[in-house]
């Protein structure tokens, strides 16, 4: 079974507007997000990891490129991302 490189959102609109409101500045985000372990102790930083691993184990996974400004053409945004 051939299977398509890119897909859509079945609600473009409604899936802009949450990234609009949940993604401050341009740049590529990861969901989940594993935060810096930094300054925790050992025990924190297990219980960070393990609740990271748990949601990568469920999903989704998503990996997005987030320009809020948008971009003059499809192609460069396809192209450079930025």
């Amino acid at each position: 079974m051939a299977r398509k490189t890119m897909l859509g959102f079945q609600n473009d609109s409604e899936v802009s507007a949450v990234i609009a409101s949940h993604a401050p500045q341009d740049g590529t985000y990861l969901l989940p997000y594993m935060p810096s372990t930094q300054g925790m102790t050992p025990e924190q930083k297990k219980s960070a990891q393990a609740t990271a691993a748990a949601k990568f184990q469920q999903g989704p996974i998503v990996v997005a490129a987030v320009s809020a400004r948008g971009f003059p053409s499809i192609g460069r945004a396809m192209v450079i991302q930025a």
